[in-house]
């Protein structure tokens, strides 16, 4: 009876144990942001000011303390292999360098992620400031929901080509140092890319080590 019961138990605490090693190997990874915590924000509308060069440079004063602020927020460990602070409304079409608008952005995730969302502020950013693109309609685009906009806006691969990409097929030069900025960074990313999905916990690995202590100390196995 003793011994009935305290396998009832083991087995009950073996399935609590699973649920908690599972709980605790996935991260809080939000692609899309808490609409409550980041609704997004706006500093201008004003095409004329945002596009000036060096605008956005210019109005980006995001601190430590508040960039911490979000990673705790959002209960994200930091680390700049995996997440980076991000604006949801770039500030280059007139988003808002407030925590409204900040969350962190995962790098790891596919088939899109930070730097796919780069690409495609990016590409807003010529349309709105070079091809009379209504900026109103950009920003509430990503406000919305950036994934559906970055299906919207770059729907081939080729849709939303990196800074330097696009230089070079309109034949526009750039400085070798630019260029070389450029690589050393497509090679960064590639590099954090596996090293982020290299060290994401093995949920079932997690998982399965504790089922089998469970199992040899109650006698299940």
């Amino acid at each position: 009876m003793v011994f009935s019961f305290a396998r009832r138990v083991g087995l009950v605490v073996l399935v609590f144990c699973c649920f908690a090693t599972s709980a605790l190997a996935e991260e809080k990874v939000r692609l899309v942001p808490n609409r409550t915590w980041t609704p997004g924000a706006v500093r201008s509308f004003d095409v004329r000011e945002i596009c000036q060069p060096g605008y956005a440079k210019s109005v980006r004063k995001t601190s430590k303390k508040l960039k911490d602020k979000i990673y705790k927020k959002y209960g994200v460990q930091k680390d700049p292999k995996r997440y980076k602070i991000d604006h949801l409304i770039p500030l280059s079409i007139g988003g808002s360098d407030t925590e409204a608008n900040l969350w962190p952005s995962p790098l790891f995730t596919q088939p899109v992620n930070g730097y796919d969302k780069d690409r495609m502020e990016f590409r807003l950013y010529r349309m709105v400031c070079h091809e009379g693109y209504n900026v109103r309609v950009a920003q509430r685009a990503l406000q919305k929901d950036w994934q559906v906009a970055y299906d919207k806006y770059c729907p081939e691969p080729d849709s939303c080509p990196s800074f330097v990409a696009y230089m070079e097929a309109k034949g526009i030069a750039i400085t070798r140092k630019a260029r070389d900025a450029a690589k050393k960074k497509k090679l960064e990313e590639e590099a954090r890319k596996k090293a982020a999905q290299k060290n994401v916990p093995e949920k079932s690995s997690l998982c399965g080590s504790a089922l089998s202590f469970i199992k040899r100390l109650f006698g299940f196995e």
